[in-house]
């Protein structure tokens, strides 16, 4: 039921519940993320990128997303086990390439708006 209710509320118009709820995700990864590779899965691959890439996201929903990546990609080892557990798992999603991609991406854009 955590998982769940962390998903509807990772989508909230609310800022401070999307906030909260991406905070404990972040929370979960660190401290149970060899029991919860499916739920990781998902949220990443179809709430933060989804978020990230869409156009009719809100800055602050990117925002809050963006901040929970910076967190999760400070602790090296979380990096790693993301490779590990998904790209190279057969049956899992190319999830670290999926982030690196959207995030170079992102990056450019933010380049290129900068020097227009």
């Amino acid at each position: 039921y955590l998982c769940v209710s962390l998903l509807k509320n990772c989508m909230s118009n609310h800022r401070n519940v999307s906030h909260l709820s991406l905070k404990i995700f972040v929370v979960l990864v660190y401290k149970l993320k060899s029991h919860l590779k499916a739920e990781i899965e998902v949220f990443v691959a179809n709430i933060f990128l989804k978020i990230l890439e869409s156009p009719n996201s809100p800055s602050e929903q990117k925002t809050l997303v963006l901040e929970a990546f910076r967190i999760m990609c400070s602790d090296p080892s979380i990096l790693t086990q993301i490779f590990l557990n998904f790209d190279c798992d057969i049956d899992a999603v190319n999830l670290y390439k999926n982030i690196i991609q959207i995030l170079t991406r992102l990056s450019s854009k933010f380049r290129s708006a900068q020097h227009v």
